[in-house]
């Protein structure tokens, strides 16, 4: 004899069903809002929402979420690429990134450097000042820029912290100086030549070149904490992704985030300082504009954390003690814009040394 069942109950199992259901479909549907996958290599370089403490419709899931992604994708290849029209819209990118193109084209501001070694002319932003007579209006808006930065800096070491099972401003209380510098780059097209071609029209022809003059920034990784880069979307940064180099995506209105060593070295290895390059990509030799954000904990903050939790309660004593300054001192080889180059450990040197074989 079939049993009957209360029309109270059933409507009740009904219900939970249908807002269980729901439940799993706004968890998609979230997931789907942080993660981007319409370009390509996003399993390598996700282009990720990131969350805003100014938009009061993300809920904590949101973040948690969006924290989760972001240590994933410095677990696996050490890049990704962050988007917030919230924070940085997509106007002051691009009028930042005219600006330095500008700066970096004059030829009488003896403020920009060549590098002594890579085909590419650089100057270090410390303060707006610090550019040269560039004009009040032009240093107003990178100094609006640079803020902006300093927002997205701490939004993304939040959700480091939390995808570490640290508190939310772990990482964020170690960065109250906004000791930061950001850096102007510029890659020239690379010098051409003319010829005449079998009808005795002049054409202009690449100089020829061994694989060694395509790369226009050699192998390094960065050495403080986080770096915030925005590019033209000429193509040339790649990250070595195991043994193989991978060509780090452009989306417009976005930025590639990836660490330094010393926040991989406070991980224990944990998030990985990714060695990367610039390199010219099927022979594109066009001019490159980029800029680089360096942040870096405060100076006098120590160096090792090993007995804090986020090092997992281990040393890993691949660094002597000493505060973040001497640190990215000896990391940089130098101060300010007086550096001698990149100083590698051995494990990182022996890494650029196979990859060049591969």
């Amino acid at each position: 004899q079939m049993a009957i069942i209360p029309l109270s109950i059933l409507v009740s199992f009904l219900h939970s069903i249908a807002q269980s259901r729901l439940k799993v479909y706004a968890m998609a549907t979230r997931k789907d809002e942080i993660i981007d996958d319409s370009h390509d290599d996003d399993y390598f370089f996700p282009l990720i929402h990131l969350p805003s403490d100014d938009d009061n419709h993300q809920s904590s899931d949101y973040l948690l979420e969006a924290s989760k992604q972001v240590n994933r994708a410095l677990e696996t290849s050490g890049f990704l690429l962050i988007k917030s029209e919230i924070l940085l819209p997509l106007e002051l990118q691009q009028q930042a990134l005219a600006i330095a193109t500008e700066i970096l084209n004059d030829k009488t501001n003896d403020k920009v450097i060549c590098h002594p070694t890579d085909p590419k002319r650089y100057i270090m932003m410390e303060s707006p000042s610090s550019l040269g007579n560039i004009g009040k209006e032009k240093e107003e808006l990178l100094g609006r820029y640079c803020s902006s930065l300093e927002t997205v800096k701490r939004q993304v070491l939040k959700c480091i912290a939390l995808g570490l099972g640290l508190p939310k401003d772990y990482f964020v209380d170690l960065h109250q100086t906004n000791n930061s510098v950001l850096r102007l780059l510029h890659y020239p097209k690379r010098i051409q030549r003319q010829h005449n071609d079998k009808n005795g029209v002049v054409k202009e022809k690449a100089v020829e070149h061994n694989s060694e003059d395509i790369i226009r920034c050699k192998a390094h990784s960065d050495y403080g904490s986080v770096t915030l880069l925005l590019t033209d979307g000429v193509p040339g940064l790649q990250a070595l992704v195991g043994r193989t180099w991978k060509c780090v995506p452009h989306v417009e209105g976005s930025l590639v985030v990836n660490i330094g060593s010393l926040l991989s070295d406070w991980t224990n290895g944990k998030l990985l300082a990714t060695l990367h390059r610039v390199a010219e990509v099927n022979d594109d030799s066009r001019p490159r504009t980029s800029l680089a954000f360096f942040a870096d904990p405060d100076p006098e903050a120590a160096a090792s954390l090993k007995s804090t939790t986020a090092s997992r309660g281990k040393d890993n004593g691949s660094q002597p003690k000493m505060t973040v300054a001497e640190y990215i001192q000896w990391r940089s080889g130098g101060t300010t814009n007086v550096r001698s180059g990149v100083a590698f450990d051995h494990e990182e040197k022996s890494r650029v040394e196979k990859s060049a074989s591969t």
